[in-house]
């Protein structure tokens, strides 16, 4: 009986203009069900339009499973309207369908620049890069002059230079980018563009270029790019302080705190890590590296309790957020290491492949393989501490598989190779 008085709630609530804004809809109870009910009763199209908005609502209270349940039974490859559309092909992206997405975006008759860039990303990330690559290409040469156009052009160029393979072509993607730049670096194409020149570039050259840039702009990004192409070369302490002085000149950017607490790291050098997040905290400087650095610094402190429960925070925290830069696999591959140093090869085992599983929602498709190499060979290692060989040689291979580049990963091919 209750059910019945859903469509005259439906209608009451659109006279009044309740279903105007996402915020407004939310506050309408039961406003889900509502436009499901509405669109079992009203024609195409706005059965979809209808059963759309369900799903949206659920999708901004990050309830996948319900709006993947509210969107069963529609043909997304037969949208009803351009708004439709736009949906279906962002949903796709988003949740595991990039071919569909793909599609979506360019199948209409004069589809639009914006459109077929997302449709080259969509086809990237399902491992088309050629395809990806020729799409680029196509909107790098549009003779198109107005803003928007020129923003797709240069991202188009930038991602040509990123994802091809002969580094011609990539110098001169680049050189174009530049060129099309003018003296503006402070567009993310031009910025990022800038630094891929200088990396493909002999190294006296790319530092002389960031030299330049830097005094020209004074932009972090440069002055951290640079001091990355000197740091090899340069004796520890010094690098040290050369660190502290870059984060000195930075004192409100984050993205340096972030790097240099890798840095620090990365030299065992804890003592710093700490002061450096001590110092974040006072500049009021957040991150959520913060949280997993304080994890790493309690694992090599040997508080390994501390560190456990740390890393679990980490994360709990991820799983909260689901737009969190770590996605909480790194917490767990941390955690992992914990385990293995202390010989408890079982809770190792299920860690690596909690973060294996976890690594595929973070980064960019390469960042995905490398970080699951790296993950596969840390299984593999916990297979044989169990005596689990032919396991662990299937570990190695799907390394193989993802970065066969990796050094680590064609030390243990060898290894395999040689029993």
């Amino acid at each position: 009986a209750e059910n019945s008085f859903l469509p005259l709630a439906f209608f009451l609530h659109t006279l009044a203009g309740s279903f105007r804004t996402p915020e407004e809809s939310r506050e309408v109870e039961r406003a889900g069900e509502l436009f499901v009910n509405a669109s079992r009763k009203l024609p195409p199209p706005y059965t979809q339009t209808l059963r759309i908005n369900a799903a949206l609502l659920d999708l901004i209270d990050r309830n996948k499973e319900a709006a993947a349940a509210v969107l069963t039974g529609l043909d997304m490859m037969s949208p009803q309207t351009p708004a439709a559309r736009a949906f279906f092909a962002q949903y796709a992206y988003d949740f595991g369908d990039p071919l569909l997405a793909a599609r979506l975006w360019t199948e209409p008759a004069g589809a639009s620049n914006a459109d077929i860039a997302r449709a080259a990303d969509a086809l990237y990330r399902a491992d088309k890069r050629e395809s990806a690559l020729q799409l680029w290409k196509i909107i790098a040469g549009g003779r198109e002059k107005d803003a928007a156009s020129t923003r797709i052009q240069a991202r188009s160029l930038y991602n040509l230079a990123r994802v091809g393979t002969e580094r011609r072509a990539r110098m001169n993607a680049l050189e174009d980018l530049l060129a099309r730049s003018g003296t503006n670096l402070h567009s993310e194409p031009a910025m990022y563009g800038t630094i891929l020149y200088t990396r493909l570039s002999a190294p006296a050259r790319g530092q002389a270029i960031l030299q330049e840039t830097v005094r020209e702009t004074g932009l972090m990004l440069f002055d951290l790019e640079l001091l990355r192409h000197k740091i090899a070369g340069l004796p520890i302490e010094k690098s040290i302080a050369d660190a502290w002085l870059l984060v000195d000149r930075h004192l409100n950017d984050e993205p340096v705190y972030r790097w240099a607490a890798w840095y620090f790291d990365f030299q065992r050098r804890f003592n710093d890590t700490a002061t450096l997040i001590e110092l974040a905290q006072r500049r009021h400087v957040a991150g959520d590296w913060i949280p997993l650095q304080r994890a790493i610094l309690e694992l090599h402190a040997g508080n390994d309790k501390a560190a456990l429960r740390a890393f679990e925070a980490v994360k709990a925290e991820a799983g909260a957020q689901e737009d969190s830069f770590h996605d909480g696999w790194a917490a767990d591959a941390n955690r992992a290491l914990l385990l293995e140093a202390r010989r408890d090869y079982a809770g190792a085992l299920e860690a690596f492949r909690l973060a294996r599983e976890g690594v595929a929602g973070s980064g960019s498709e390469a960042e995905k393989r490398r970080n699951a190499a790296r993950l596969e060979l840390g299984i593999a290692r916990m297979l044989t501490a169990r005596g689990q060989k032919e396991e662990a040689r299937e570990a190695v291979l799907r390394a193989a598989a993802l970065d066969g580049n990796d050094i680590n990963v064609r030390i243990a091919v060898d290894r395999l190779r040689q029993r």
